[in-house]
């Protein structure tokens, strides 16, 4: 079994709060595996290598892909007050990272520097590791943003990356995924993923999506799994 299938079944299983059965489950596992093993061995474009590796684990921190949501935030509440404090400011993008996918975490303190400022310290006093090693984990999933930044040119079909939010909408109406979803917990590499493979004026869609069929199968593969732990954690 590859590592990524390693890493996949433990993550789905911590969040799901249920152990898989190697017997009962055996299918689940194997079609996840077969299809981390599809993934791997496809040549992949940033997007794919984004999709692949989703969170990375630093210490005790957990640190997620920056979604949408959770961009607009530091976008909006960290860079106007403290942009010239880039030690704050690269703290504050890794709790950013860190809760990127609880909206409720970052809005309730929205508006008010002074208790921005005393959530992030509170959570950096809660860190297992030094803050270089943090901020080095932040800088390995960053790296593949710019990859897929430099990739598309900032732009998906002639839309600027910048401007996804205003994409959303038509993101959700595509792929049938309410919009709460697209701002929360897709990261933002991936709604790049998703506005790239849209045809372009011209009809055509973009060649990537051959590299990210391999990933879709994985993702579903994996979506299956945490569903089937997720229903049996809450009939415990």
């Amino acid at each position: 079994m590859n590592d990524l299938a390693i890493e996949t079944l433990a993550r789905v299983q911590r969040e799901a709060g249920a152990t898989l059965d190697l017997i009962k489950d055996y299918d689940l596992v194997r079609d996840l595996v077969e299809a981390s093993e599809l993934a791997l061995n496809s040549d992949k474009s940033p997007a794919c290598e984004a999709l692949l590796m989703p969170s990375l684990k630093v210490g005790n921190v957990v640190l997620y892909r920056l979604s949408h949501g959770a961009r607009l935030f530091f976008e909006r509440e960290i860079l106007p007050v403290w942009k010239h404090k880039v030690d704050f400011c690269n703290m504050a993008y890794a709790y950013c990272m860190a809760v990127s996918k609880e909206p409720e975490t970052l809005w309730r303190v929205a508006g008010d520097s002074k208790a921005i400022k005393k959530a992030i310290k509170a959570w950096e006093r809660t860190v297992s590791v030094p803050s270089d090693l943090l901020i080095a984990g932040v800088d390995t999933l960053l790296q593949t943003v710019a990859e897929l930044y430099q990739a598309t040119g900032e732009e998906g079909n002639g839309k600027k990356g910048s401007d996804l939010g205003k994409w959303i909408a038509e993101i959700a109406r595509e792929t049938g995924r309410p919009i709460q979803d697209l701002m929360w917990n897709c990261p933002e590499e991936e709604l790049i993923m998703l506005l790239t493979q849209r045809p372009n004026d011209e009809g055509n869609a973009d060649p990537d999506s051959t590299y990210i069929r391999s990933v879709r199968v994985f993702r579903e593969s994996q979506t299956k799994i945490k569903a089937v732990l997720t229903e049996r954690a809450n009939n415990v």
